[in-house]
Order: structure tokens, then C-alpha cells, then sequence
């Protein structure tokens, strides 16, 4: 099956929904790295962004915002790639609402340990919960419309993307495992991101 040349406009869409996963990560390592004490291990990523943070305003300017603006051009990328009878279906919009989930995280910053206390922390703590919620069931709802993308690999791969952040979801909401919290997170969002970086590259990739 033959696929049309990506145009200019769904490449620049491609570049920045690759980079902006790998930016966010630099930050994040970087930042970590920077403030005294933090635990990449048992502390949230948006405690770097919190109130009284020491580099908050990176977090919040060059770290989720970008991250937040990456996921927004994704979905873009993939109603562009949506056969137009199947539009309807919230495949992208899910992943929409996830990317401005994370702008609105940079807006409204968590309080300290991210234990909502203020209305910032509140609002911060749902778009977090239920940007996380969007993301995870977004790969499966895809599946059921018309695009660019197929075959029984990709199937298997979005469905177990979508089965192990589940998994992992009432582990980080619950606090079960309070001491391994960032890193339960981290493994989410990296999955999350990585299947987001299979998907771009499958949806622009050339083929005859």
C-alpha cells in the first residue's frame, strides 16, 4: 500500500512531537540533577515545578510546556492522518487533552510534594490524573479508526503500551508504593512517549 509524501506542514509536526519527549527528558535529568536533595526514584517529576522549587520556572517554561506543546502537535499528526469517514472518533482528541493537560500543569503548579492544598494544586493534580487517564486509553481507541497505521505488530504493541501503564495507574493514584512513586511515573510517561515516537515515525515513514 502506497502512502502520499508527508507534507511540510506533517513533517515539522513529526520533528517536534520526536523532540519534545527528548527535550522534556533532558530537563527533567538535568533539573533533578540541579536541586538539592531531589529523588528521581521516590519524587514526582512536577515537584521541579513546584511552588518554592529552586528552578520551577524552568520546569514550567521549557519543561512541560514544551512536552505539553509536543503532544498537542501529535494528535494534530494524527487527525491529519485520519481517514475523514472516521474522524469522529476520539483517538486524537484523547491525546489532545493529555498534551493541554500539561500545559495547564505549567500553569497551575503543584503544592509542595504535590499534596494539593490550593486550588493551583488541585487543578494541577486532576490534569495530571486525567491526562495520564487519556493518554493510556488513546492507543487502543486509535486502533479502531482508519489511518495511516496497521498491521499486527503495531496492534500488539499499542494495546501492551495501553496494558502497562493501566497496570501501573492505581499504583502512583493510590500510593500503594509511595517510595517508588517517581519512578513508577517516570516508567509511565516513558512508555507513553515512546509509543507516541513509534507512532510518528510509522504514520511519516515511506513506504511502496
Amino acid at each position: 500500500m502506497s502512502r502520499s509524501k508527508p507534507s511540510g506542514v506533517q513533517r515539522w509536526l513529526a520533528v517536534i512531537s520526536i523532540a519534545g519527549p527528548i527535550e522534556f527528558a533532558i530537563v527533567v535529568a538535568t533539573l533533578g540533577r540541579l536541586t538539592p536533595g531531589y529523588d528521581h526514584t521516590t519524587q514526582l517529576m512536577s515537584e521541579l515545578g513546584q511552588v518554592g522549587a529552586p528552578y520551577s520556572s524552568v520546569m514550567n517554561t521549557v519543561g512541560l510546556p514544551v512536552l505539553g506543546l509536543s503532544i498537542l502537535c501529535f494528535a494534530l499528526g494524527l487527525h491529519i492522518s485520519t481517514d475523514p469517514g472516521s474522524r469522529l472518533g476520539f483517538g486524537p482528541a484523547l491525546v489532545a487533552y493529555a498534551g493541554a493537560c500539561m500545559l495547564l500543569g505549567a500553569v497551575f503548579r503543584c503544592d509542595l510534594g504535590c499534596v494539593p492544598v490550593t486550588t493551583s494544586g488541585y487543578i494541577h493534580k486532576t490534569a495530571a490524573e486525567t491526562g495520564f487517564s487519556a493518554m493510556i486509553i488513546a492507543p487502543p481507541a486509535l486502533l479502531r479508526q482508519k489511518t495511516r497505521l496497521g498491521g499486527h505488530r503495531y496492534r500488539s504493541f499499542s494495546l501492551t503500551t495501553a496494558g502497562i501503564t493501566a497496570l501501573l495507574v492505581p499504583l502512583i493514584f493510590s500510593g500503594i508504593l509511595e517510595a517508588l512513586d517517581g519512578l513508577i511515573q517516570r516508567v509511565m510517561l516513558a512508555t507513553l512517549l515512546a509509543w507516541m515516537e513509534v507512532t510518528t515515525l510509522k504514520l511519516y515513514r515511506p513506504s511502496s
